[in-house]
């Protein structure tokens, strides 16, 4: 069923998206490869892909610590950007170098 989609429009309609957009693929996806989130994010004014070699389809099931950690990652850096003045509220009121938990 999903082979037949048409997602002819909604590529057309990607350099519209103005929100920082994150994929993560696996290296070993057999379902959906890497190469269309790479095509996709070519379209995104603000999209980042990481690939994640070594897992497969089902990312976040085969290594949910790992995906986790990069979306964490992700929405720090982009509130960030954003936001510059509340990261360095946060900064000087953590001892911690990693990103906090999203709560």
């Amino acid at each position: 069923m999903m082979a037949r989609w048409s997602l002819d429009a909604l590529l057309e309609d990607l350099p519209e998206i103005d929100a920082d957009v994150l994929f993560l693929t696996g290296g070993m996806d057999t379902a959906v490869p890497p190469d269309v989130a790479k095509r996709a994010a070519k379209r995104l004014p603000n999209a980042t892909v990481h690939q994640f070699e070594d897992l497969g389809h089902l990312a976040h099931e085969e290594d949910p610590e790992r995906i986790l950690a990069e979306i964490r990652a992700f929405l720090y850096s982009a509130a960030a950007s954003r936001a510059p003045w509340s990261m360095a509220r946060l900064a000087s009121n953590s001892a911690a170098t990693s990103a906090p938990p999203i709560t």
